[in-house]
């Protein structure tokens, strides 16, 4: 593409080019007739004043012209302000404000529309969000969000990601920039890392944007908890233990939630059995801390032998409402499931193991390539996970079992820390690596 115009001015002072009498032509066909306008030359990296516009579409919105203004206050920091008109809705107004610092940067975004036809959000005759609840329609709306990240010093970080909305779909429907996901996971953290050790702790939100109203049995918003807060904190000694390495990793949550989240025998159908109890209402903690040794000895075959020693402890404590106990023992009952709920408000349990790696590499050289292939196995004796019965432990982050390369030479398959495989196993398996002269790997 290129613009061609009849007469260019090239203003050296303002620092700005002028096109007048101008085409907009793409491979060479002219698609739109410009008389005058006039843009930054190529010298200036910043400047305020329009930006490119756009039109958007939505059947409940109606069509938009969406005008963006920029304002270069300062090379430290700037505004933007943009107005869309909806031929259904009326005027969405934004308005984004961007500032640097030598340690970080951090951005405010604020954004709110006054409704014309919240019945255009009408589906079927279903109220939802967009639209309001019958005799309360949706029409003042707006959020405001803010994001930034602080170096405090080289080793340590803070930072946040924090969405408020009138309602919890807003930024969804009118595809606010930046906070328009389906989940938008809102967090305040501290992260500090150093050498082989590491430090997180941060408060999270995961905010459904979802446009089924509260009282809706499918609604996911009220089941998402508060983690207040997350901790993960890991520890490597620079100096050998025995002879080998020693880690220490510890993880603590605690987590709040309005609403209790249950499934049914069959969806949606609360006269029906409790099949699944994925969260409970009320409040629940945990704290987990492990310690690992191991030691890797190379015979002259070269093949690897390392023995590990490892010992977990748990404590935890749960704070459930009355009606997550009753689904809890509910779910229990149900003919599917066929156990005893023995829910406990508090509880320690620890996890030994015994294990030894075994890997033999072997490298084979060629002319243009190289290639490694390593068999491997290995061996975990361990007790049988307590309170794996009676419903006892909430499970809030191993609802998955993750099984796949990845993972098949971890101890712990689970995706989170609330569950743990306990029992004697062994895997075997080996992992291949190579390396060509085209670069490829």
């Amino acid at each position: 593409w290129r613009v061609k115009a009849r007469k260019i001015i090239w203003n050296g002072e303002k620092k700005t080019v002028r096109f007048e009498n101008a085409n907009f032509e793409f491979f060479g066909f002219p698609l739109a007739y410009l008389p005058a306008f006039e843009i930054a030359d190529p010298t200036v990296k910043r400047k305020s004043g329009f930006l490119i516009p756009g039109i958007v579409y939505k059947s409940d919105l109606g069509i938009g012209v969406k005008v963006p203004y920029y304002f270069a206050l300062s090379p430290t920091y700037d505004l933007t302000v943009t107005g869309t008109g909806y031929t259904k809705q009326g005027f969405l107004g934004e308005a984004e404000w961007r500032q640097r610092f030598n340690n970080g940067e951090y951005s405010l975004k604020i954004a709110g529309i006054h409704q014309q036809d919240p019945d255009a959000f009408i589906d079927s005759g279903i109220r939802n969000v967009d639209s309001g609840a019958a005799g309360d329609p949706n029409k003042f709306r707006g959020m405001m969000g803010t994001k930034g990240q602080f170096a405090i010093n080289e080793r340590w970080n803070f930072g946040w990601d924090v969405l408020l909305q009138s309602d919890k779909n807003f930024s969804r429907t009118y595809a606010i920039d930046g906070y328009s996901e389906t989940v938008h996971q809102s967090s305040v953290y501290l992260t500090g890392l150093n050498d082989r050790n590491y430090f997180d702790i941060r408060a999270m939100r995961f905010q459904v944007q979802e446009n089924t109203l509260a009282s809706d049995p499918s609604a996911r918003s009220g089941q998402q908890p508060w983690v207040l807060p997350s901790l993960d904190y890991a520890y490597i000694p620079d100096m050998a233990v025995a002879g080998g390495q020693l880690s220490i990793n510890v993880n603590a949550r605690v987590i709040s939630r309005d609403s209790l989240d249950e499934s049914f025998t069959e969806a949606y159908n609360s006269s029906t059995p409790t099949l699944r109890v994925p969260g409970i209402a009320g409040q629940n903690g945990r704290m987990t801390a492990e310690a690992e040794w191991k030691r890797t000895f190379t015979t002259d075959g070269g093949l690897q032998l390392t023995p590990l020693l490892a010992l977990r402890g748990d404590a935890s404590y749960l704070n459930a409402d009355s009606a997550s106990l009753a689904a809890i023992n509910e779910m229990a009952a149900n003919p599917l499931i066929a156990t005893t709920a023995d829910m406990k408000s508090s509880l320690a349990r620890y996890m030994a193991t015994l294990g030894l790696e075994m890997r033999w590499p072997v490298l084979f050289s060629m002319a243009n390539s190289s290639h490694i292939v390593e068999p491997m196995a290995q061996v975990f004796v361990r007790p049988n996970e307590q309170y794996v019965g009676g419903l006892a432990v909430p499970n809030e982050d191993a609802q998955s079992f993750v099984f796949d390369a990845t993972t098949l030479f971890e101890r712990d398959k689970f995706s989170g820390y609330d569950r743990m495989e306990g029992g004697t196993r062994a895997n075997v398996g080996f992992r291949y690596s190579g390396a060509y002269g085209n670069g490829w790997s």
